[in-house]
């Protein structure tokens, strides 16, 4: 699934952000759902809230893209 900025993680956390999940539509349901996976699987973000570690994980690519 691409992103306008191409940064999944990005965008998910907007999402977050700016709606409650009720009123998420499908798409938008789907990036979040894809994004927050690295969160529950890896262990450096267990301690983390879901923001954060979505920001983290936006900075990751980000810089990967540089």
């Amino acid at each position: 699934m691409t992103t306008p900025d191409g940064n999944l993680f990005r965008r998910a956390r907007q999402f977050l952000r700016d709606k409650p999940g009720l009123e998420m539509n499908e798409e938008e349901i789907e990036v979040v759902n894809i994004a927050t996976m690295p969160l529950l699987l890896l262990r450096q973000f267990n301690d983390k809230r879901i923001s954060q570690g979505l920001e983290e994980l936006a900075k990751i690519v980000e810089e990967a893209k540089q």
